[in-house]
């Protein structure tokens, strides 16, 4: 009889950490690219920081929020909080490197 019972639940699909992690980590490097060559060609005292994580900031935000709202109306809530780690990650590692850019500048 305990067979019948979750053989009769639908399965659920909450989706994959692994896939948001990774979904998030990506583009965020990239992005975090992306910020510090910007800051490093549009600064004249070869500053970047304040404008390094003001790019950071905007582009973790500008890629992270649509894709928690696709995966969150699709209900897979595993790959949205693997979208949350990953993008999390990348954005301390962008943070990190560009305050060892500045400091080393200086």
């Amino acid at each position: 009889m305990s067979d019948d019972v979750l053989e009769n639940q639908p399965q659920q699909n909450d989706g994959s950490v692994a896939k948001g992690f990774f979904l998030g980590l990506g583009p965020g490097l990239i992005i975090n690219l992306m910020s510090g060559c910007a800051s490093f060609t549009f600064s004249n005292e070869h500053l970047p920081l304040p404008g390094f994580l003001l790019g950071v900031a905007l582009g973790q935000t500008l890629f992270t929020l649509p894709f928690y709202r696709h995966f969150d109306n699709q209900e897979k809530y595993n790959t949205c909080r693997g979208l949350l780690i990953g993008a999390s990650v990348s954005c301390l590692i962008g943070v990190a490197c560009g305050a060892t850019f500045s400091v080393n500048l200086r």
